[in-house]
């Protein structure tokens, strides 16, 4: 009888997965793969990702564009979507900075898919294999420290270090071994399975997750173990402790430290900005060539070069966010442009997605000293973007250039006050979901006044939606349509006579 009532449950959480669970996305990415082996995505992911359309009855894969930054529609429609995330050739780069790299890429991709209505970020469940683990690792601490949430992490024999400690992409905390993978602060609930077979690369136990020891099964075996969990619905372990899997209600507690987000969106959100990492000379630069970045311009010890021959850089694709209020940098002019006086010399461009923002940099005399620069940056609030800094002669081309530039420290600047320094020092109120996609509940705690107003502001502060009807000190909670919002970053303000709350308000596509 107890078996028969423990499967009807599991076949009524399997089905309410199915319908309300339905709406979340999945992401999965890989670790280590050597050059000229199979692509993973086409093997595997691909395979993992099928089963779990099979698993729920439907689903929308897509694969990730490196050029675009968009994850293009790979087959099935509908709900939920399974996005694979793949790396191949990063993996390959002995340096530090590339798992950095890729997780940033991860999370800008991810920014600019909801942005556009191609799915959204209500529900997010992150599935990465061994350096794959760093990668998401790095993707949801972006996406906590933005105002998101996310619902699940799984690690799988989660490899930050292990065997290949020399080989290891520590980006998340480096300032300890083993550290680039976390159970983040904000996580509803992270899962790791892990092995350590011997003479092979290993996972470990991730604090703040729950962890579970599959033996010395090797270290592919694991994904391939998870896979099983999803195609068998009679086993009660891996996959099946998801939303999609039916048995979120059976999770089993976390154990260990749940860190909180380092990442800052401004001075780390263009990465490897100050070009601390990686090697000289190589055009493959962390941050500035396999997710958007371009051109010829070298890293020179910790700086980047432009000169006659090297004459221009474009940073990989970043999201800024909705209260960044400039780009910064420094420069110093190695070699003048001696060859005449301004405007007949040198000069060095700044480019925002194709559209000039600085012309006026006169490469005219050798600068002993940094000097450090910003322009405004609000057109582009809320938005995935490039950076592009190129030489130009005094005719605009690149035929007569005879200078050289170092750059450095490009980061963007938050606005003196913003949302994301908002404290409330009398909470009266909760908003829930959020990120919200077609209405929202506003639940009122300790209130014993009426409710008199309801606004909602965009990130410029300009007021879009306005509720003046008293709600009674009665009444615990107030439904809200917000469809009509676009997506993005809003600020929320209840006027209850005396007490003012405010709050943050994502808004995600209802796609």
């Amino acid at each position: 009888m107890k078996f028969m009532i423990k499967k009807l449950i599991f076949c009524l959480l399997l089905i309410n997965s199915t319908f309300l669970g339905i709406s979340q996305t999945v992401i999965i990415t890989h670790g280590y793969s050597m050059y000229g082996t199979t692509d993973p995505v086409s093997t595997w992911m691909t395979d993992m990702a099928n089963s779990i359309v099979s698993r729920v009855g439907g689903g929308e894969i897509r694969v990730y564009n490196p050029q675009s930054g968009d994850f293009d529609i790979f087959s099935g429609s509908g709900l939920p979507k399974i996005l694979l995330f793949g790396w191949k050739d990063e993996t390959n780069e002995p340096g530090h900075g590339f798992s950095e790299d890729a997780g940033a890429a991860l999370f800008t991709s991810l920014m600019k898919g909801m942005l556009q209505g191609d799915f959204n970020l209500n529900s997010m469940h992150f599935i990465g294999h061994s350096r794959g683990s760093v990668v998401n690792s790095e993707a949801v601490e972006r996406l906590l420290a933005n105002g998101f949430s996310v619902e699940q992490v799984t690690y799988l024999d989660p490899d930050d270090g292990g065997l290949y400690v020399a080989y290891s992409d520590q980006d998340c905390n480096p300032d300890s071994i083993a550290s680039g993978i976390e159970g983040w602060n904000g996580i509803i609930w992270a899962d790791d399975y892990w092995q350590n077979k011997l003479f092979f690369a290993y996972g470990r136990v991730v604090e703040g997750t729950f962890p579970e020891y599959l033996g010395t099964i090797g270290h592919q075996e694991v994904h391939n173990w998870y896979a099983t969990t999803i195609a068998d619905t009679s086993i009660h372990d891996g996959f099946y402790f998801s939303l999609l899997g039916g048995g979120s209600s059976f999770r089993n507690p976390v154990t260990g430290l749940q860190r909180n987000p380092f990442f800052n969106p401004y001075s780390d959100g263009i990465v490897n900005g100050n070009l601390e990492k990686g090697n000289w000379q190589i055009v493959s630069v962390p941050g500035w060539y396999y997710h958007g970045g371009s051109g010829n311009a070298i890293k020179d010890s910790t700086f980047l070069l432009l000169d006659s021959t090297r004459t221009n850089r474009t940073h990989d694709r970043f999201y800024v966010p909705p209260d960044a209020a400039q780009i910064a940098f420094d420069y110093k002019i190695l070699k003048p442009d001696s060859s005449g006086l301004i405007p007949n010399t040198d000069k060095l461009q700044v480019i925002i997605n194709g559209t000039v923002v600085l012309d006026n940099i006169y490469m005219d005399s050798t600068m002993h000293v940094w000097k450090h620069l910003s322009f405004d940056i609000t057109p582009y609030q809320n938005s995935v973007q490039t950076i592009k800094f190129q030489l130009v002669d005094e005719n605009g081309g690149t035929t007569n250039l005879n200078s050289a530039v170092w750059l450095d420290n490009i980061q963007m600047v938050e606005a003196t006050v913003h949302i994301y320094d908002i404290r409330i020092e009398k909470p009266v109120v909760k908003a829930f979901p959020n990120p919200a996609s077609s209405e929202i509940n506003f639940i009122f705690e300790n209130s014993i006044n009426p409710v008199t107003k309801i606004t909602i502001y965009d990130i410029v502060g300009k007021e879009v939606f306005m509720e003046n009807k008293p709600i009674q000190a009665e009444v615990k909670s107030y439904k809200m349509n917000v469809s009509f919002l676009n997506p993005g970053l809003y600020l929320y303000k209840i006027n209850n006579e005396d007490i003012i709350s405010v709050g943050k308000l994502v808004i995600t596509s209802t796609r």
